[in-house]
């Protein structure tokens, strides 16, 4: 399976919305920002990578963490991807 989020992809984020299970959310945790799936449990909150080889990651209280917001739009470019923008010599 393909992955949801490719490099160059832009997310378009509602910082509004409370997230529902399976949905895709930007969040802190301990001052890294993550792109995951939200998924509550019974007792705790997970957020999963779509990526097999990337655990998921169990909040904790005592964790630094936030969610940022709930990602709502994808736009990717079709064909050829945006190249990065040229570095200051």
């Amino acid at each position: 399976m393909a992955p949801t989020l490719r490099p160059h992809d832009i997310l378009v984020i509602d910082r509004l919305l409370d997230p529902i299970p399976g949905a895709i959310v930007v969040a802190t945790v301990d001052g890294l920002f993550l792109v995951r799936r939200f998924q509550p449990g019974m007792h705790a909150i997970y957020l999963v990578a779509d990526n097999p080889t990337a655990g998921a990651i169990r909040l904790y209280e005592e964790m630094e963490q936030q969610l940022w917001g709930v990602v709502t739009h994808l736009v990717r470019a079709l064909g050829q991807p945006i190249p990065p923008p040229p570095t200051a010599t």
